[in-house]
């Protein structure tokens, strides 16, 4: 079983690079996360919410403005849907239990992009150019005029 150096004929070193090579292979195949390859360009539907924001925010908004990464130029694609409610925010009530509320003057906000890019989709997201963004996940973004703090809340294809 085991004579100089070998185990069943093998050389131990050479059985050690061969189960490195076998592991690295698993790790990355593993790795990908169920990622898809995009194989043409795809169109998706990016939605975005925030449960209080200001109405001066909200204004400057249009319909057809560009989406993008605030402080990149990594594009959401255009609005196509601008969706506003009442604000509210979570605070405690007298036994302790946290219970919705107005939020004064203050707005919720449902806006939907629209993007068309080689992206690749993934478990409840999608890679952009490098990046991947999934539901739930805060994104500071520019649209129109107004810089926003959002939540993704949706992401499918169009």
């Amino acid at each position: 079983m085991f004579k100089q150096g070998k185990i069943f004929g093998i050389n131990l070193l050479d059985l050690l690079i061969i189960l490195g090579i076998i592991g690295a292979a698993i790790f990355l195949l593993t790795r990908q996360d169920n990622l898809i390859a995009p194989t043409e360009p795809q169109t998706f539907r990016i939605s975005f919410f925030q449960p209080i924001i200001d109405p001066f925010v909200v204004e400057p908004i249009n319909i057809g403005d560009n989406v993008e990464q605030h402080g990149t130029s990594l594009n959401f694609g255009t609005v196509v849907a601008i969706e506003t409610g009442i604000g509210y925010e979570w605070n405690p009530n007298a036994e302790g239990v946290l219970t919705a509320s107005r939020a004064g003057e203050d707005l919720s906000l449902w806006l939907t992009s629209e993007v068309t890019l080689p992206a690749g989709s993934h478990n409840n997201g999608i890679m952009i150019h490098g990046n991947r963004f999934a539901v739930g996940q805060t994104v500071t973004i520019r649209a129109g005029d107004s810089v926003l703090h959002l939540r993704i809340s949706g992401i499918e294809e169009a």
